[in-house]
């Protein structure tokens, strides 16, 4: 059918302009992309600074202006002598109100935070539950999902990244993710779908995490399929990798030494809509008691 035909079914069903560009931009950025140069990524990486953030955590924002796409990665060193937090139940189920990366990294006084689960909305009253397996003080709070893969901290204080039907009975906490993205340097999905994306990567001794959270749907950054994200993580060093909750829920904050928090990556939903998504499962850390 020939667009001009569609326009007014369009128009009276979303009543809306805004809307009506949603539809269009969402349909020319979701679909598939030819595979991102291995040998640019290199190259980029190569000649990209970390540049410090705190104390063994340091910050490396990768652009390609070719295709475009802009990457933000966070390496912590020993990440598990890190004091991490996640989002805790509001009360003895699983459903909890939304709040922004933001608004969690403020709550608990954090200096670096990320989205991370999936979830499920109530339409009854808009309280959110993370999907996933999600463990806090060694309790379950919710199960495993069927086919994805969660990452937690166990007893023995290392970090897992532990897989639909694994045991996860020894785990400190725990949030939800996605489907694997590396497992053992073998890539695991084939996913060529481009999206923002929020994703972590381990490397074999357990000694180096990476956090990337990839802008998308926007000029400046297209976004990453999920075999390009793998590829990257690989290109780092990581043998592990899990993808998170991405899309408009893809979010980086970091405390500044002024003690504001700032959200360094571009949403899709502060582009379209002026403010973060609030999400139900958020994951970060603070780097002293001091701050």
């Amino acid at each position: 059918m020939r667009l001009w035909r569609i326009l007014p079914y369009i128009y009276t069903v979303k009543r809306s302009s805004l809307a009506f560009l949603v539809l269009l931009t969402t349909c020319a950025t979701m679909g598939t992309a030819a595979r991102l140069d291995p040998q640019e990524i290199a190259q980029s990486l190569q000649t990209t600074p970390w540049e410090p953030l705190f104390p063994e955590i340091s910050l490396m924002i990768l652009e390609l202006s070719s295709y475009p796409l802009r990457v933000f990665l966070v390496k912590i060193d020993n990440p598990h002598n890190k004091n991490w937090h996640i989002t805790l139940p509001d009360s003895n189920d699983s459903w909890l109100r939304a709040r922004t990366v933001r608004d969690f990294a403020q709550e608990f006084g954090l200096d670096l935070a990320i989205n991370a689960s999936y979830y499920q909305k109530r339409i009854q009253d808009d309280f959110v539950r993370p999907l996933g397996l999600w463990v806090v003080d060694s309790q379950v709070i919710g199960a495993p999902h069927a086919k994805f893969s969660a990452f937690g901290q166990g007893q023995d204080g290392r970090l897992y990244i532990v897989d639909p039907g694994s045991d996860y009975g020894h785990l400190r906490w725990a949030v939800g993710g996605g489907v694997r993205l590396l497992k053992n340097s073998i890539v695991t999905t084939s996913e060529t779908n481009i999206h923002p994306r929020t994703a972590l990567g381990l490397s074999a001794d357990g000694n180096t995490l990476i956090l990337a959270v990839i802008d998308g749907r926007q000029d400046h950054s297209r976004g990453i399929s999920l075999v390009d994200l793998a590829h990257l993580f690989l290109t780092l060093g990581m043998t592990d990798a899990l993808n998170l909750d991405g899309g408009g829920s893809s979010t980086l904050v970091v405390r500044r030494s002024s003690g504001e928090i700032e959200v360094l990556n571009s949403p899709w939903d502060h582009r379209l809509y002026g403010g973060e998504r609030r999400v139900a499962s958020h994951l970060g850390l603070k780097v002293s008691a001091g701050r």
